[in-house]
């Protein structure tokens, strides 16, 4: 018997559709796709597990493997992971990436509110909102109360720091090839995103239940990566990738029970995550490395311990330096170390190019849908002081709050599209 549930959705009133001259040629593979062929070396994945805060001691271990030059051919994330993950494939630098993460504000991001840059604009959102109920079935019950954030605030922030991809790109595109795991709360199954919007994308995989609602995608729900693979080894298994490096960043038990007092999502996630490490033991094999940051005495939302926990992932990574090292010779066999210095007779791939060295789109049209009759002339007019130029996080800012000034919308989402 399958049941179900109800909660109400915040309706997106208002999206925005640039678009944008077609640059090259697009990519169509299936969910999974294959391992590229290299003749040169093997093939490298890298999987990134959910675990909330803990993804904090993620970061220096993308430190290391930059430090030695490993190559990384593709990065599948999940949750937190997907969010690494998803910045590092965008061509951030783990440092640039622990920079942002450690300065980020978390609490406003959990409440929609108060993190919105339009609120003293908007005054009592409430009056704005615009409830959508839904029935889905599912193989489990779930309650979801009316607490939990849209995750607006956080999908802003994502889309902000990776303004300058278009929202219909391959993922295969990016720096560095990358996946985000999702689960898909109607059927109950677990889905990979390739393609789309890169900030969509870890905005669905991060949709941790009791924390944010599921995130809507070309009619479908998504609700945290985590519910039914937190750790994805079998998805570059099957891909094909010839070595796999894992983090798993969820402890096999808890140190910090007195926190399930006080919040429940913390004990609702940690019952998931707990019961997918035990499923995903069955997967260590398969992995060439992977990397266990003692995180016991941490959970999920332990955001503002992020220092902490930072450097637990230093302590590991320097723990896991030799295993690194010798991985990395089965990558580069040829590889020799004379007077102190690594001599290589491969001729090594280029860092993965910089976030800051990728150009900003440039706007030609616009396409209106959701808007009230009496706007949309003053939304063209707007954009007409932006066509044809540089797409920037700051005219993405003031466009979007010459929207929202009129005070009736709930949000007002931008989405670059390529087209032919």
């Amino acid at each position: 018997m399958k049941l179900s549930f109800k909660k109400k959705f915040s309706l997106i009133i208002l999206s925005l559709l640039f678009i944008l001259p077609l640059t090259g040629e697009s990519l169509s593979p299936d969910n999974l796709g294959k391992a590229p062929k290299r003749s040169d070396r093997p093939t490298v994945a890298l999987v990134l597990s959910g675990g909330g805060a803990r993804g904090y001691a993620e970061l220096p271990i993308l430190e290391l493997i930059e430090e030695l030059d490993i190559p990384v051919d593709i990065v599948v994330g999940t949750s937190i992971g997907s969010i690494m993950g998803g910045f590092y494939s965008a061509g951030y630098s783990p440092k640039e990436i622990a920079n942002i993460a450690m300065n980020i504000d978390w609490p406003p991001l959990f409440n929609d509110e108060s993190a919105s840059p339009y609120e003293s604009i908007l005054g009592d959102r409430s009056l704005f909102s615009n409830p959508l109920s839904i029935n889905l079935g599912l193989d489990f019950s779930l309650q979801l109360g009316d607490s939990i954030a849209t995750g607006q605030n956080v999908y802003d922030l994502f889309r902000k720091l990776t303004i300058k991809y278009p929202s219909n790109m391959n993922f295969d595109s990016l720096p560095i090839p990358f996946r985000a795991m999702v689960t898909n709360i109607e059927s109950g199954e677990s889905e990979i995103l390739h393609d789309g919007d890169i900030a969509e994308a870890m905005r669905s995989s991060m949709s941790m239940p009791g924390v944010f609602s599921p995130y809507k995608i070309n009619d479908k729900y998504y609700m945290d990566g985590g519910v039914r693979y937190n750790l994805a080894i079998n998805v570059v298994k099957e891909m094909g990738y010839d070595i796999i490096i894992a983090v798993e960043i969820t402890p096999e038990i808890t140190g910090n029970k007195n926190s399930y007092n006080s919040n429940p999502t913390v004990a609702l996630m940690d019952i998931i995550n707990i019961a997918q490490r035990s499923t995903n033991k069955k997967m260590y094999e398969d992995a060439d490395l992977v990397v266990f940051p003692d995180l016991t005495n941490y959970t999920i939302l332990d955001f503002q311990k992020c220092q902490q926990i930072y450097d637990i992932g230093k302590e590991t990574a320097e723990e896991y330096r030799n295993a690194f090292e010798e991985l990395r010779k089965k990558i580069y066999p040829k590889d020799y170390v004379s007077n102190g210095k690594r001599i290589s007779e491969y001729k090594k791939p280029k860092k993965h190019g910089s976030y800051m060295n990728v150009g900003y789109k440039i706007p030609s049209s616009i396409k209106i849908t959701g808007a009230l009759p009496q706007d949309k002339k003053a939304i063209e007019k707007s954009f007409d002081k932006i066509k044809d130029e540089e797409f920037t996080s700051k005219k993405m800012e003031q466009f979007i709050r010459s929207i929202m000034i009129t005070g009736n919308y709930t949000s007002a989402t931008p989405k670059l599209i390529e087209t032919e």
